[in-house]
């Protein structure tokens, strides 16, 4: 439910996005107040529930969802703490990269 929750929500988060960084889609496509503020929540909480299922089960370090929580509170706070926040965000990411395993 958390991955579905997380897909609609990474969806509504595009399409804000491409009304804010192309003004003629946003005159085509009238974006509903649902998705312009329900979306991008619907994305964190979802990012966020996985994380934390992950860190409970030991997949991930404990520290890892609280870095992406403070960075989505952080740009929630203030724009101006954009890269602040979306350093906090990669931060906790960082632990899910994927390394190359040798080949036997």
């Amino acid at each position: 439910m958390a991955a579905l929750a997380g897909l609609v929500g990474a969806a509504a988060f595009v399409w804000v996005i491409l009304g804010d960084l192309f003004p003629s889609f946003a005159d085509a496509v009238r974006t509903p107040g649902l998705v312009l503020f329900g979306g991008p929540l619907l994305f964190e909480v979802g990012l966020l529930v996985l994380l934390y299922r992950a860190a409970a089960a030991r997949l991930l370090p404990v520290w890892a969802p609280v870095l992406v929580l403070a960075g989505f509170l952080a740009i929630a706070v203030n724009l101006d703490l954009l890269p602040v926040g979306a350093a906090l965000v990669l931060a906790g990411l960082l632990p899910l990269r994927v390394t190359p395993r040798p080949v036997a």
